[in-house]
Order: C-alpha cells, then sequence, then structure tokens
C-alpha cells in the first residue's frame, strides 16, 4: 500500500495553478493500493473536492484540512483533474511502476562427502533442515530487479547475491549452525513488498558412542570377551582391536589391528568379540596392550583397552 502524493494550494483555492505545488512525482506500484491527498490552502477552502477522469468524477473524502481518493488494486497508468467550485486543475498523470517479484527459489544441498547422502534441492521453501557443514547454493529467479540480497543472523549484515541478467541470482554458504535468512529484491523504483523471512535447522555431528565391557573364562583366563553397545548419530564403517606386543627394556612393536565386524547401516547396535589369549604367543616378560574407549584391567598384563572407531 502507497501513501500518495500530498497536492498543496497555497494562494487560492481555485486549482488554477495546482501542478506546481506537487511535493513529489506521483507513481504506483503495480496491483496496490494508492491514496491521493490533497491539502488546500487560501482565504475560501472549498467543502467538496472531486476527482474527475474523461467527466466521470469521484468525490474526494474529506479530512482535516485535507481531501484524498484511493485508488484500488491500480493496474494502468492514470489520468486525472481535480475539480471544486466551478474550477478544473491542470491536467496529472499518475505512473504505475513495478515492485520487483520472487518468480522461484530454489536450495541446493549437497552433504558432507563421509554420509554418502546425494545432493537433493529443495524448491520455493526456505525452511530447511541439514547436516552439520552442508554446502547450500541458492537460485532465485526474480521479475523486474536489479538486485538481491541474503541476510544470515538475526544482526548478519546484507550480502549480495551474484548475478549476469538482473533475472537469476546465485548464492552458496556452508552451514554449520542454526540461524534465521531473510531474502531482498530491489529495483530503481524500490523493494519486494512482502517480507521473504526463512530458519535454517543445523542437526549437529554428534561423536561415536561405545559402551563396553569385558569378561573371560573365570578358571584360566585364555580367553577373553569384548561387548557392549555402539552408536553415531549418521553410522559406523569401521571397528577395530588394537593390540600391542612390548617386551620390557625394547622399543614397542606397532600396533595389530583385528576388524570387528559390524553393520554400517544400523545407528545403534551390539557387538561381542571373543579372543584367545594363546593366539597371541606371548614369551615370559612380553605384554600385550589393547586399546579401548574405557580402561579395563585384567590378567596377563593386559594394561588397558581401547577400541578405534572411524566414523563415515
Amino acid at each position: 500500500y502507497r501513501t500518495s502524493t500530498n497536492i498543496n494550494i497555497l494562494e487560492t483555492a481555485t486549482l488554477v495553478n495546482l501542478k506546481q505545488f506537487m511535493n513529489e512525482s506521483l507513481q504506483a506500484f503495480y496491483g496496490e493500493d494508492y491514496t491521493l491527498t490533497v491539502r488546500l490552502t487560501g482565504d475560501e477552502i472549498p467543502s467538496t473536492l472531486m476527482l474527475d477522469q474523461a467527466g466521470l468524477r469521484h468525490t474526494m473524502v474529506a479530512g482535516e484540512s485535507a481531501f484524498s481518493y484511493t485508488f484500488e488494486k491500480i493496474q494502468s497508468n492514470q489520468t486525472f483533474r481535480l475539480y471544486a467550485a466551478g474550477f478544473y486543475s491542470d491536467e496529472f498523470n499518475l505512473r504505475v511502476i513495478t515492485r520487483p517479484e520472487l518468480g522461484s527459489l530454489s536450495i541446493t544441498l549437497d552433504y558432507p562427502a563421509y554420509l554418502g547422502m546425494k545432493s537433493q534441492v529443495v524448491y520455493n521453501n526456505g525452511n530447511i533442515e541439514v547436516p552439520e557443514g552442508t554446502r547450500a547454493t541458492w537460485n532465485i529467479s526474480a521479475m523486474a530487479t536489479r538486485k538481491a540480497w541474503l541476510t544470515f543472523g538475526d544482526a548478519g549484515q546484507p550480502e549480495p547475491m551474484l548475478s549476469s541478467d538482473n533475472q537469476n541470482f546465485s548464492f552458496n554458504k556452508n552451514l554449520f549452525e542454526d540461524q534465521p535468512w531473510s531474502l531482498k529484491l530491489a529495483n530503481d523504483d524500490g523493494e519486494n513488498r512482502e517480507k521473504m523471512n526463512y530458519r535454517i535447522k543445523v542437526i549437529r555431528d554428534e561423536y561415536p558412542v561405545i559402551q563396553a565391557r569385558q569378561g573371560g573364562d573365570s578358571l584360566f583366563f585364555r580367553n577373553i570377551y569384548l561387548g557392549g553397545f555402539l552408536s553415531d548419530d549418521h553410522g559406523i564403517t569401521r571397528m577395530e582391536l588394537k593390540w600391542q606386543r612390548t617386551t620390557k627394556g625394547q622399543k614397542p612393536e606397532s600396533f595389530n589391528n583385528i576388524p570387528i565386524r559390524i553393520d554400517p547401516a544400523q545407528l545403534r547396535q551390539s557387538f561381542m568379540v571373543p579372543w584367545s589369549l594363546d593366539s597371541l604367543n606371548l614369551q615370559p616378560g612380553e605384554q600385550r596392550s589393547e586399546e579401548h574407549t574405557s580402561e579395563l584391567q585384567s590378567r596377563f598384563g593386559i594394561s588397558y583397552a581401547v577400541f578405534c572407531l572411524k566414523k563415515k
């Protein structure tokens, strides 16, 4: 909705020289209401003021020292004169101008490679939910638009979108946190009328979690069992038991890896690893160590154990 031009008559109410006292140009946005306001000054102010369009007269609404008339949902340029007390003003032209308008919006979402997810395109919806680290590319088409900006966060600065033809605009950004965002369009005549405000929700990439326990045969303790539960918000692709042979006074050998079978498609699952200590062929004075998320004490020189998890 556009508030009108003010038109003043400074000397008399005869409307003879009305045009030269207009304060600003007469312009209305296409498809919107436009209210024309006329203020009269002089010794004698008429009680009625009319707007004349090719002989069709419309009585203007009288207010305090002013008259107004609303052009509703204006579609084209309008020519009119003002009439009061037997006098006509000069002819005026109300010119229709166009606001910038959004035609379409798409956001291409390229997910982090380790997730193994295919890229996705969201159409005409600015509210998105994405995994942490997703790269988003905004593409818009717009009419009557010279510039476009995106603003992220409540106090962010507008960031210009790139364009080559004043119709298609693009912008890309990596997403790591929840935030609101908005889109603004502009041309030489004004900005978009409706606010375009949206939100981004980011799903945090959590660390893998493991709960493990150790057991063994109660008599000779030549076999141990490592088991428990593991989980991750995006799944786990590999699990290994790492152990190392050490001899007192010598440099430790490199770690040995024992794969543990898991299901990469399951976000939460249990595991059980039977392990024969005889298979290690330990000699007197040698020790075997494992790596595990929590310290596990056992016999035969087992100092601690840490399971190594590799995320997708």
